[in-house]
């Protein structure tokens, strides 16, 4: 899928057909949300040497409307068996999940290309923004090992259960979400407790590193080269203070 994404922003393509109910819209050329917001505010600091920002981003149109995080983590759950979600999670593409039918491989889909969409415009890179998941110099262990799909991943694990529990798996997020200023509609903020800067008790069993005993591998890590190609042939965020 980071092939599909890449090669589109590199070709200037702007629609990639999924399956029948996914679409994907590269934002090209800084075009996006990601890209015209990542200098506003207090993010001018933030990233002030992150002059790519938003070059990778795309918008996810599932049956005809952009992504909602809430549609997406409740279709997922009430869809998808746990195992399939985590094979997922650890790079398998949809279409060779064992046992799914194609109602639920499109939903898989769908959880790709969002864990993507995490994967590329999330972290420590220089066309990236900022994100907790995987930071390296924040305190909490767990951040440190995650990586940017595990800020998802972590709602979803815990959904699941309270799903199979028989309970309303809106009451684990409903707080969470907010409206943001880069999509206008809602998205889920991060489970962190902002004065420890650490994940919330309720959701550390949940995380990706505790499940699996592992650091989280970053799916970006094997195409650094070709982005930082595409970063130089396409230039610098023209909205970084800098620049424009």
């Amino acid at each position: 899928m980071i092939e599909k994404i890449l090669t589109a922003h590199e070709k200037d393509v702007e629609r990639l057909e999924i399956c029948d109910s996914l679409v994907l819209e590269p934002q090209l050329n800084y075009s996006g949300k990601m890209a015209t917001d990542a200098y506003r505010g207090r993010r001018k600091n933030t990233h002030k040497d992150r002059i790519y920002a938003g070059i990778l981003d795309y918008k996810i149109m599932i049956e005809d409307e952009g992504m909602e995080h809430e549609k997406l983590i409740t279709s997922v759950v009430k869809e998808l068996p746990l195992q399939a979600i985590r094979n997922i999670h650890q790079g398998k593409s949809p279409e060779k999940v064992k046992g799914l039918s194609d109602r639920q491989i499109e939903i898989a889909y769908w959880l790709q290309t969002s864990f993507v969409e995490q994967e590329l415009n999330w972290g420590e890179k220089d066309f990236q923004c900022r994100t907790y998941f995987g930071r390296p110099d924040v305190k909490d262990e767990l951040l440190r090992r995650s990586a940017p799909r595990d800020y998802q991943t972590v709602f979803i694990e815990r959904c699941h259960e309270e799903y199979g529990d028989g309970k309303n798996m809106e009451d684990v997020f409903s707080e969470f979400l907010r409206r943001s200023k880069e999509t206008k509609n809602y998205v889920l903020w991060p489970p962190i407790d902002w004065n420890t800067r650490k994940i919330k008790s309720g959701f550390r069993d949940f995380m990706p590193p505790n499940l699996y005993g592992e650091e989280t591998d970053k799916w970006v890590e094997p195409y650094i080269d070709r982005i930082q190609k595409l970063c130089e042939e396409k230039g610098p965020n023209p909205n970084h203070p800098d620049v424009g």
